[in-house]
């Protein structure tokens, strides 16, 4: 009986040690037991065109010991005190927000070659440890660079750069006026008209300026007319029924608001875009219209705002890769 007892034992013994554990919990409570490991980051090492919005995660192998791992992070770009630490509930991914924009490299032109874009770079040490207290098998080194942003200015065409009175006269000055004219009931609408830039391939639109310098003021136009207004329009040639084009959405905004001789600027980021987005149905064109909000006040006097024609431009920024 002790034998069969014994050979029974033997067997068991024999059993475990061919098939290693029989089932039961790890004494780690099922965790790999090795030392934790970095699986993945976003972005990768060696990425390209990081956008300046982008937060940087780490992932590892094992829930870690955070103040350990915050400790070890080193960056000559993002240093402990511009950034926030942030982890998941089980604390084996680590997100990192910059306070600020990451930097970009910026230049002007269409020509994205001519600047170098920026290298953004940060370690992790291998002394950052998991819950266990293991280090990780290797410091981590991650290298990206941050997208190019570039400005591109175009000056008016001139042809379709004119101003236009509600009688139907078109005139085409040095300057630009727009105003009224009560001894005659007559006042004018000033139209601005460019190429759109053609932007190097995977560009991405960031923003877009329309400006104009007023030279001289005649009169009060803004104290009696209001503010000088911009709208988004499109149109293939200049005559008089220019003066009535059809804008393409609301208002955009007050390109001007004084009397103040200087150049004047205005956001124009939607509709330069919308203009790219119909680029074929608009003969690659980005126009506005910029009017009083009253023609007249049938005061007697002549109250106008003048623009030098030739010195509207539109600043198309972008960002590529």
């Amino acid at each position: 009986m002790r034998r069969c007892i014994l050979f029974l034992f033997l067997m068991v013994v024999a059993v475990v040690v061919a098939c290693g554990k029989v089932s039961g919990p790890d004494v780690d409570g099922g965790v790999d037991p090795g030392p934790p490991a970095v699986v993945s980051t976003v972005p990768a090492n060696m990425e390209a065109g990081v956008a300046p919005d982008a937060t940087l995660v780490v992932t590892f192998s094992k829930p870690m010991n955070q103040a350990s791992v915050e400790a070890a992070w080193t960056s000559a770009d993002l240093p402990p005190t511009e950034v926030a630490f942030s982890w998941n509930a089980s604390g084996d991914t680590l997100t990192v927000t910059p306070n600020q924009p990451l930097p970009v490299a910026t230049g002007t032109g269409l020509d994205p070659s001519t600047v170098i874009a920026k290298e953004i770079t940060y370690t992790i040490a291998a002394n950052a440890t998991d819950t266990t207290g293991q280090s990780l098998t290797t410091s981590l080194a991650v290298k990206f660079t941050t997208v190019r942003r570039l400005t591109a200015s175009v000056g008016p065409i001139d042809a379709l750069t004119q101003a236009v009175f509600n009688n139907g006269t078109v005139v085409s000055p040095p300057d630009g006026s727009v105003g009224k004219s009560d001894f005659t009931d007559v006042f004018s609408r000033v139209f601005a008209s460019f190429s759109l830039p053609t932007l190097p391939s995977g560009a991405t639109v960031e923003g877009a300026v329309l400006s104009g310098s007023q030279f001289n003021v005649t009169g009060s136009p803004y104290a009696k007319l209001g503010n000088l207004k911009a709208q988004h329009v499109n149109f293939p040639q200049f005559d008089a029924n220019t003066f009535s084009a059809t804008p393409l959405g609301n208002v955009i905004g007050d390109f001007s608001t004084t009397a103040t001789i200087e150049t004047k600027m205005l956001d124009v980021t939607t509709q330069v875009a919308d203009d790219y987005a119909n680029a074929t149905a608009r003969g690659g064109r980005s126009q506005y219209r910029l009017e009083f909000p009253l023609g007249t006040n049938n005061d007697g006097v002549k109250d106008f705002a003048r623009f030098t024609r030739t010195a509207f431009a539109l600043a198309v920024t972008y960002t590529v890769d």
